[in-house]
C-alpha cells in the first residue's frame, strides 16, 4: 500500500535514518517522493503563530499513546535515572 506522510524537514532530509534504514528509501529518492514543501520548517511557523496569538493556552487531549508500551517505559526508567541521579 502507498500512505502520503508528512514529516518536518529533518526526517524528510534523511535525519535520523527512518527513511533509508528503517523503511529502505534510497537517499536518491527522497526529493522525488516528496509531494509538498514549504518555505520554512514547522518550528517558524509556530512561533509566527504563538507571536500572533500572544497569549497560548494549551489543551491536553490525552488522545495518543507509544507503542510498543513496553519500549517507552524501559526508556522512561533509564532516562529518569539519568536526569534524577536514581531518586
Amino acid at each position: 500500500e502507498k500512505y502520503k506522510v508528512a514529516i518536518n524537514s529533518y526526517r524528510g532530509s534523511g535525519g535520523g535514518g527512518q527513511l533509508e534504514e528503517g523503511a529502505g528509501i534510497p537517499r536518491e529518492e527522497f526529493s522525488q517522493r516528496m509531494l509538498a514543501s514549504t518555505p520554512k520548517d514547522f518550528r517558524y511557523y509556530l512561533m509566527d503563530w504563538i507571536k500572533e496569538q500572544g497569549t497560548v493556552t494549551p489543551v491536553i487531549y490525552n488522545n495518543w499513546k507509544i507503542i510498543p508500551e513496553d519500549w517507552w517505559t524501559q526508556a522512561r526508567d533509564r532516562e529518569m535515572k539519568l536526569l534524577f541521579n536514581d531518586q
